[in-house]
């Protein structure tokens, strides 16, 4: 009998059995590396999305809700239902009420108008201009409440390039960068979080009426598998796409997006 792993596709990401002893090891190395470091406190930017509300559980459970801050941070593409998830998120993980905080980035946005005139006039251009302003009111909480700044990327995000450089990609701890986005969405619900953000279409809120998967043109667990056999694996396309049961013109283009922004997981470039 061969010694080879099978093939199932399911045995490509990791189900409830596997994630839940990650998830423990997880708690209990976020309480390490804060202690390491000198820090008791951490703060989060929490969007009602499926990312920040996994991350924000296991810093709660690693450092207890009381030290931890969420801070939500509309603009004007933000609808009230990612307001009303992140809250929902908040106290899913136990945070005391003043704990969660709520502030507009508008007045930030308003100002980079005012000297970039025709930064509202693309809309990736802007929505990462929202990004990095989220980022700068993140870090200065950091400051205010002496906690480091928990990341929210997963690795899915990573290989995609689906971030914004020294924006949602600043960090000072990425507690989920291991997992797959269709891991994420188990981890979280083992954690605890609402239904409402297990089941909402990933967005980056970047620009009204956006969603992940309509922009990279495919679907998450797609992509998951593609990459999994692509860059874990080291499949050729047509291996990959054999071995994940996902159409050959997927894998093609994701691995076509993933070697497109492998540039921005070397920046910047120390020469």
């Amino acid at each position: 009998m061969s010694d080879e792993p099978s093939l199932d596709t399911p045995q490509l990401l990791r189900g409830r059995e596997q994630l839940e002893p990650v998830l423990a090891e997880k708690v209990e190395r976020l309480r390490e590396t804060f202690g390491r470091a000198g820090f008791s406190r951490a703060v989060i930017g929490l969007s009602g999305g499926i990312d920040s509300s996994l991350s924000l559980a296991i810093a709660a459970k690693a450092l207890g809700p009381e030290n931890v801050t969420a801070i939500t941070l509309p603009s004007r593409h933000t609808e009230q239902v990612h307001i009303d998830d992140a809250e929902a998120c908040a106290r899913a993980a136990g945070l005391p009420e003043e704990n969660f905080l709520i502030a507009s980035i508008e007045p930030i946005l308003e100002g980079i108008v005012a000297v970039r005139p025709t930064a509202p006039d693309n809309a990736m251009r802007f929505g990462n201009a929202s990004a990095r302003a989220r980022m700068i009111m993140i870090y200065d909480l950091g400051q205010e409440r002496g906690g480091l700044v928990m990341g929210t990327e997963n690795r899915s995000e990573y290989y995609l390039g689906y971030f914004t450089r020294f924006g949602d990609a600043a960090s000072d701890v990425e507690p989920i960068w291991d997992l797959y986005k269709t891991e994420v969405k188990l981890a979280a619900e083992i954690m605890g979080q609402p239904e409402a953000v297990l089941v909402k279409h990933p967005t980056a809120g970047l620009w009204g009426g956006q969603t992940d998967e309509d922009e990279l043109g495919f679907t998450y667990r797609e992509a998951d598998l593609a990459i999994v056999c692509l860059e874990e694996l080291k499949l050729d396309i047509d291996g990959a796409a054999a071995r994940s049961g996902v159409d050959r013109d997927v894998v093609e283009r994701v691995k076509a997006r993933v070697d497109a922004v492998a540039w921005k997981h070397y920046v910047p470039h120390a020469l």
